[in-house]
């Protein structure tokens, strides 16, 4: 079960055919390094999965039609999938695929992990990569 932050919206139940609402989350304090770089960041999480106590990333996409937009997914999606939620430390992601009007349509579960064996071969980064940029930077 997944806990989200409760906001004064009306019930979900009212809500299920609405446009999704990405405003609602909370936010955690991390410190990481990154090389000989020590961080100090906060992170915007979006729920808890209150049975194992980890954080959990809720993400939207296109509904992938068509391959362009599978590409897309890869390409631009993911990229940030990973970066936001690989820096936090979350592993856990639920992408919801919606309609041009914003409504869910179906979801898929993803462990941020598995992101960098998704794209490998289809996109010009990776995880490295990406590290040792934010490193120089």
């Amino acid at each position: 079960m997944i806990m989200c932050p409760v906001d004064k919206e009306p019930t979900l139940k009212e809500r299920f055919n609405d446009p999704v609402n990405t405003w609602s989350e909370f936010s955690i304090v991390l410190k990481s390094s990154i090389g000989k770089h020590r961080l100090l960041f906060a992170a915007e999480v979006d729920g808890v999965d209150v049975d194992d106590q980890t954080y959990v990333e809720l993400k939207t996409a296109a509904h992938l039609s068509n391959q362009e937009k599978k590409l897309r997914f890869y390409e631009t999606k993911l990229i940030t999938f990973w970066a936001q939620s690989f820096l936090a430390g979350i592993e856990n992601l639920i992408v919801g695929y919606r309609t041009h009007n914003g409504i869910i349509r179906s979801i898929e579960p993803m462990k941020v992990s598995s992101i960098p064996s998704m794209v490998r071969g289809r996109v010009s980064w990776c995880p490295p990569s990406m590290l040792n940029f934010l490193n120089l930077v």
